[in-house]
C-alpha cells in the first residue's frame, strides 16, 4: 500500500525492491520472521507524550536493533475526534515530528476504521520487504534456487 502523506515516507517506493519481487515470483522467499515492536501512550494533549517517548523508548529499541534495519512510524490516533481546523493543525506538528524521528507518519482512526487497514498493510509490506532482503543478502552464498529459511 502507498504511504498516508508523501511528505513524512522514507519508502517511496511504489513496489518491492526488484531483488525481493524475482524471490516471491519464484517463490524462494521461505519463511521469514521479523519482530515488531511497539509502545502505546495516552494522555491529554501538550503534556509530554512525544517527547517521553524521543527521550526514552526510541533510544532504547535504537539500541537493542540494528539501526540501519528498523522502520520507524509515527500514528495518530483518534482521527475521529478532531475537527478539521484542529487535525490540520496537529497534522503539521506531526509531520515535523515524524521528520525529526526519520518516521513514516500515518493518522488513524479505530473508531471509523479509516487508514487503519492500510497502515497495517503497509507495516507488513515494508517490514515482509526489509526482511526478505536481509535474509537475501545473509545466504547469497548460497546457490540460486534455494529456499530461505
Amino acid at each position: 500500500p502507498q504511504c498516508f502523506r508523501k511528505e513524512a515516507a522514507l519508502h517511496a517506493r511504489p513496489a518491492f525492491h526488484p531483488t525481493v519481487a524475482s524471490a516471491c515470483q519464484e517463490q524462494r522467499t521461505g519463511t521469514v520472521g521479523f519482530k515488531i515492536s511497539k509502545i502505546i501512550v495516552v494522555g491529554d494533549l501538550s503534556v509530554g507524550k512525544t517527547c517521553l517517548i524521543n527521550r526514552q523508548w526510541l533510544a532504547d529499541a535504537l539500541k537493542e536493533n540494528d539501526p540501519s534495519n528498523v522502520i520507524l512510524f509515527l500514528v495518530g490516533s483518534k482521527k475521529d475526534l478532531s475537527t478539521p481546523a484542529q487535525y490540520s493543525l496537529m497534522e503539521k506538528d506531526a509531520l515535523k515530528v515524524a521528520q525529526e524521528m526519520q518516521a513514516e507518519y500515518w493518522a488513524v482512526s479505530s473508531l471509523t476504521g479509516e487508514n487503519v487497514r492500510d497502515f497495517f498493510f503497509r507495516v507488513a509490506a515494508l517490514t515482509f520487504e526489509s526482511s526478505v532482503l536481509a535474509e537475501l543478502e545473509r545466504s547469497s552464498a548460497r546457490k540460486i534456487g534455494d529456499t530461505v529459511r
